[in-house]
């Protein structure tokens, strides 16, 4: 979106109306996303915190639990410096997670996007849960995405991996060769081997088309 619409200063008055709007149709906000960004890129991180810490700001106005914040990437880095650097990033928006109550969601990326030679990123359930565990906090979650899953194959143990912290699933289907966002079933996702994940690992979590 525009992100003008995050920094003026009649922003917490129009996320009022559209919370009012979305109650005047008997409609609620259960998930949102943060704007896209690279947070590694330290030439712009102090602005890119700022605007994070406002969606999640935003979120809380419109009742949504929970937002999906990308951890970015970074040429030529460890996997013990992508944690180092990633966390350092989630440690700024702590405070208004803290004061909101809102969830932030890491979500797993592909690698059409990110070339394992040149990026690190999470790619699978296991990568996932292993910064879940390093950041250690109780309002940072997972999210997955289906169709960023199928470009890197099965996801059943992924999705058992994940187990309880799943808070939310991204569901869109392709072909396995990029990020092309079409209707499930109509790519090569097997649908089944996501929704006994989800059943067996008792998740309870909306589903957000996208």
């Amino acid at each position: 979106g525009d992100r003008r619409y995050y920094t003026r200063e009649t922003w917490k008055d129009e996320v009022k109306r559209l919370r009012d709007y979305a109650e005047s149709l008997d409609m609620k906000f259960v998930q949102m996303h943060s704007p896209e960004g690279n947070p590694l890129d330290m030439s712009k991180r102090d602005d890119f915190v700022a605007l994070t810490n406002r969606s999640i700001e935003v979120c809380e106005i419109l009742g949504a639990s929970q937002t999906v914040v990308h951890p970015g990437w970074k040429e030529g880095i460890s996997k013990e410096e992508y944690h180092e650097n990633v966390l350092s990033f989630y440690e700024q928006l702590f405070p208004t997670m803290e004061k909101t109550g809102v969830n932030v969601l890491i979500e797993n990326t592909s690698s059409k996007y990110f070339p394992p030679d040149k990026y690190y990123g999470f790619l699978t359930g296991q990568q996932m849960m292993e910064f879940l565990e390093y950041a250690n906090h109780p309002l940072l979650h997972a999210v997955w995405d289906t169709g960023h899953a199928n470009t890197e194959g099965d996801q059943y143990e992924q999705l058992k991996v994940l187990g309880d912290e799943l808070y939310g699933i991204h569901v869109h289907d392709n072909s396995g060769q990029g990020d092309e966002h079409t209707m499930p079933y109509f790519g090569t996702i097997n649908m089944d081997d996501v929704m006994n994940g989800l059943i067996d690992i008792n998740y309870q979590g909306y589903f957000t088309f996208e």
